[in-house]
């Protein structure tokens, strides 16, 4: 068992470094942790998550409500999060991923594609390319090749 040295005192204190914890400060008022300490044990965390799986995605997502312009993103192991993800924004919850591209280095591999992409097409918002998707899905699978090459 562990012992809460917070019990019955009115001075709350971090159970991992011990800082006096002030509500709205540096703490939420739930657990006794501050939030330094709170954002540290979710980066080591997300680290260990990322040392498990390593890989990520680069995927083209659709809408058929919009059906001239494809999404060119990247997540990490979790697809089906990401895709869930947009599917909030859309009552219907029709997107889809219509081709991932497992890969090491996920947001290397967007960055080049999105180059590529913008130099094909002048449509573009962030993300979204107006470009037919088997040339999209080319340039993915042809920019792979090169990273793929260079490692």
């Amino acid at each position: 068992m562990v012992w809460n040295r917070n019990f019955g005192s009115d001075i709350k204190t971090c159970q991992k470094c011990e800082i006096v914890l002030v509500k709205d400060t540096n703490w939420g008022g739930k657990k006794y942790i501050c939030r330094p300490c709170d954002a540290e044990k979710s980066r080591l965390a997300r680290l260990k998550k990322k040392q498990e799986n390593p890989y990520g995605y680069v995927y083209v997502v659709f809408n058929p409500a919009w059906s001239e312009w494809y999404g060119v993103g990247k997540c990490d192991h979790n697809h089906e999060g990401r895709l869930a993800g947009y599917n909030v924004s859309s009552p219907l919850r029709d997107f889809r991923f219509l081709h991932l591209r497992q890969c090491d280095e996920p947001k290397i591999l967007e960055d080049k594609v999105h180059e590529k992409l913008r130099k094909r097409t002048p449509i573009s918002k962030k993300e979204w390319f107006m470009l037919d998707f088997k040339t999209i899905v080319d340039i993915i699978e042809e920019t792979y090749e090169e990273e793929e090459l260079n490692v």
